[in-house]
């Protein structure tokens, strides 16, 4: 994303009450460091190209699940 990195995005949603559930996708594996910092501030996956599909469906049924809680 030009101008900011998805981690700057969701920090940005969360300190201004966004509570959105988040998934990120990535092709740096080798940052262990924002994929746990990420996991920390809420995202329900840190997903790592080429990643199998049913992870991806795994994190979006997560995602449904915590919108339906959240509308609760």
């Amino acid at each position: 994303m030009p101008g900011m990195s998805g981690a700057e995005l969701h920090r940005q949603l969360l300190s201004n009450g966004h509570e959105v559930p988040v998934i990120f996708m990535t092709a740096y594996a080798a940052d262990e460091e924002a994929r746990t910092q990420a996991l920390a501030n809420g995202a329900l996956a840190y997903l790592i190209k080429p990643f199998d599909e049913g992870e991806l469906l795994c994190a979006i049924q997560r995602a449904l699940k915590s919108e339906s809680r959240q509308g609760d």
